[in-house]
């Protein structure tokens, strides 16, 4: 085994003599013996939740004897496995794709706040412009612009600082948003968190390649580090390599940018020892053939230096250089060494195989106020930090598989071994003098159920029998059956208690249970399985702050495309380059057991929501909601809609009672002309009746328009009665226009 180079080396002194100190370092580590590898341990976890037995776990059953003859090891009774563990996993995976939790990016940049400052100061500008537009607008004043609501300066100030987000943080969120789209996240961490549960590890690699964000979870069998180093996290492990195994093409496929003629010819030909004497022969491989490919990551050392110089106002100033700067006399330069993360591919088994893409790592996801922190571009999570060997929800449960088993297998004894009762009977009482044979007289007790013997038979001593002496043995074991099957309950009952699965969080709800009290079980139930959903989640959100700072690599040139929702909306994005290549993140993640329990309550109240005049649109979006937030925003713009809705019916009610109250002033206008309309035709009546009957009373008087008088007093009369029928049509049509708006205004605030 080779030793580990000193990493306190120059950038030109690793690269020099063809990577010399590279390939040595890489040799090393994959030569080091200390590793963490779990592949047999975790190939023993998989068979056990896929129901395949380990015979060596039942020899104290299968073999009490402990003897090397087979026939020995017979016995009527088959060992099978009855699998109890993967029911439980398969629990957990379900509920895990059911925990609703948000990613929410932040912006560490040091220039954070001066930029919220600056937009703060812009919205407030915005905001006292259009309060004076409006002020214009009430005094008549027409500034082209138009007027619009405002909310009291301190609300908009709350808004504001409730709703604010940097625009570096929008994008981030936007990238994640093309990550999940393009990378299938869910579903690959859906298939991490399996390996969680099964193994108690969980690996995984993030690489910028082709412009390319790629992302995948290893197998736990091809990741090796360091046993001795306690860190929660594996990127932060020294070094990390993974050792897989891919034919020629896909070697192809995966390096041939890098890969030159020579370089093909070195991997389809491998050295093949020939005879005793070892001499050899290169000959070609298979295309089929499987060649080992090992990617070792490991954290180096460089030297940064901090150059102090004064600039042209004679102000001290300080700034990094490489090692490679050029230093003048009159400079100051203060050197230190910091971490970095380098990488390289070994392609064979040889110390001497193929070399390639060594280099630091294209990602080292330093922070900006720690120029040595770094990690690998491998990272996963263990169950228990410092764990040398695995401990998973598979490992805790296999002393309860195997006990279940050797009960099943032990009932399966028993029930060949249940005979029933047994009667002895004196081999001389079969009545052979009258013909009868063993098999007749067996037969004739099998089916009949009585036989007949000879009384007079006699033993082969000239005695004759005592059928008193004739017993029964009981060889029935229903007893030992049952208590069996009983105890088959309790193992699997005591399984699922270690982990928090009872009945009711499997649905398994009973007649006689309480709606508190199956809430109260479920409730107690998930408590206790939080941690290992927490743990993992834990390392959801540090993959997804890794993605990110992979994609400002990958993306560096910018990118724009479309992906689909869950809502199956098709969105537009467009990825600034500068803004986000220089934009630190972070995330912070809720928590996803809270937010599944806030997020079901309030679905449960959507039927309360919908009898009380909710909109079916704002209740659909509220049982479509995959987290809370979604509700709250929701729900704030029907509240909005509300509000300005209810403003309009108080508007409009207002406006309704003026037009009521117009109407009644015009009906009072129009029955006061009306009566004095009347008032004045009755006084003209009554000047007509007594012309009338002064002209009866005086015959001399008589004109030759009494005619004409008479005519007249007529019209006068139809012209009071028409207008009577105007004035009544005209009210009834009001009081009908009156009734329309008074219903129009009781549907819409019913709306």
């Amino acid at each position: 085994m080779s030793s580990f180079p000193n990493q306190m080396v120059s950038r030109t002194d690793k690269e020099k003599d063809d990577f010399r100190f590279c390939k040595n370092t890489i040799n090393s580590i994959i030569d080091n013996t200390g590793t963490s590898n779990f592949e047999e341990e975790f190939k023993v976890l998989f068979d056990a939740y896929d129901g395949s037995l380990t015979k060596v776990d039942y020899n104290h059953i299968t073999n009490p004897l402990n003897t090397e003859n087979s026939k020995y090891t017979r016995f009527p009774a088959k060992l099978r496995n009855y699998n109890i563990l993967k029911p439980v996993i398969d629990l957990l995976l379900g509920e895990k794709p059911n925990r609703n939790y948000n990613y929410m990016v932040k912006v560490n940049n040091t220039d954070s706040k001066s930029i919220r400052d600056e937009m703060f100061m812009k919205a407030m500008r915005q905001y006292f412009q259009q309060k004076l537009i409006n002020e214009f607008a009430k005094m008549g004043i027409d500034i082209m612009q138009g007027e619009q609501p405002l909310p009291e300066v301190e609300a908009f100030q709350q808004d504001f600082n409730t709703n604010y987000r940097d625009s570096r943080a929008i994008q981030g969120q936007e990238v994640i948003n093309v990550l999940e789209d393009e990378l299938k996240l869910s579903e690959k961490f859906q298939e991490g968190f399996f390996d969680y549960l099964v193994t108690g590890h969980v690996y995984s690699h993030k690489y910028p390649r082709h412009k390319n964000v790629t992302y995948e979870i290893i197998p736990g069998g091809e990741l090796y580090y360091p046993d001795y180093v306690s860190e929660k996290f594996i990127q932060d492990m020294p070094w990390v390599y993974r050792k897989s195994f891919s034919t020629l093409s896909q070697i192809l496929d995966k390096f041939y940018d890098v890969l030159s003629e020579e370089d093909i010819n070195k991997i389809k030909y491998t050295l093949r020892e020939e005879g005793i004497g070892g001499t050899g022969a290169y000959a070609l491989r298979d295309m089929n053939e499987l060649i080992p490919v090992y990617h070792v990551t490991w954290k180096s050392m460089r030297k940064i230096g901090f150059l102090t110089y004064y600039d042209e106002y004679g102000i001290e100033q300080e700034m990094q250089v490489s090692e490679d700067y050029p230093v003048s006399d009159e400079e100051t330069i203060e050197w230190r060494w910091v971490n970095e993360s380098w990488e390289g591919y070994r392609i064979g088994d040889k110390d001497d195989g193929l070399f390639l893409l060594m280099q630091p790592c294209p990602v080292q996801m330093r922070k900006m106020d720690s120029l040595s922190e770094c990690v690998l571009p491998y990272n996963g999570r263990r169950y228990l930090k410092g764990a040398s060997s695995s401990v998973s929800a598979i490992s805790i449960g296999i002393p309860y598989q195997i006990l279940y088993n050797i009960i099943h297998y032990q009932i399966e004894s028993a029930i060949v071994k249940n005979k029933g009762k047994i009667a002895l009977l004196d081999y001389g009482m079969i009545p052979r003098q009258y013909g009868w044979d063993d098999d007749r007289f067996m037969y004739s007790a099998s089916v009949f159920g009585f036989a007949f013997v000879d009384s007079t038979a006699e033993n082969p001593k000239q005695e004759r029998i005592n059928f008193s002496n004739n017993t029964v043995l009981d060889l029935s074991m229903g007893e030992f059956i049952n208590t069996g099957f009983n105890l088959l309950v309790a193992i699997k009952q005591e399984w699922e208690d270690s982990f928090g699965i009872n009945r009711q969080r499997k649905g398994n709800v009973m007649a006689s249970d309480k709606v508190g009290s199956t809430e109260r079980a479920v409730f107690q139930s998930s408590v206790m399985t939080e941690e290992l959903f927490r743990k993992y989640e834990e390392f959801e959100s540090l993959e997804v702050t890794g993605l990110l700072n992979v994609a400002q690599v990958a993306w560096k040139d910018g990118k724009h495309g479309m992906y689909v929702t869950s809502n199956q909306q098709q969105v537009f994005y467009e990825i600034e380059p500068q803004s986000f290549a220089l934009s630190e993140f972070g995330m912070f993640i809720t928590n996803a057991g809270k937010e599944k329990t806030k997020l079901d309550t309030l679905k449960q109240l959507a039927n309360m929501f919908a009898q009380n005049s909710g909109s079916p649109y704002t209740i659909a979006e509220i049982l479509d909601a995959e987290n809370f937030s979604t509700i709250k925003k929701v729900l704030k713009e029907f509240e909005e809609k509300q509000a300005a809705m209810e403003q309009q019916q108080q508007q409009a009610q207002i406006e309704s009672q003026e037009k009521l109250e117009k109407i009644r002033i015009e009906d009072r206008e129009d029955n006061q002309a009306f009566a004095a309309y009347q008032a004045d035709l009755q006084r003209k009546h009554e000047i007509q009746l007594k012309l009338m009957d002064k002209v009866d009373n005086d015959p001399a008087e008589e004109t030759d328009n009494s005619e004409e008088i008479e005519m007249k007093k007529h019209e006068d009369i139809m012209k009071l009665e028409n207008k009577k029928i105007e004035v009544n049509k005209e009210l009834k049509l009001k009081e009908i226009a009156a009734k329309k708006e008074s219903d129009r205004m009781k549907n819409k605030r019913t709306i």
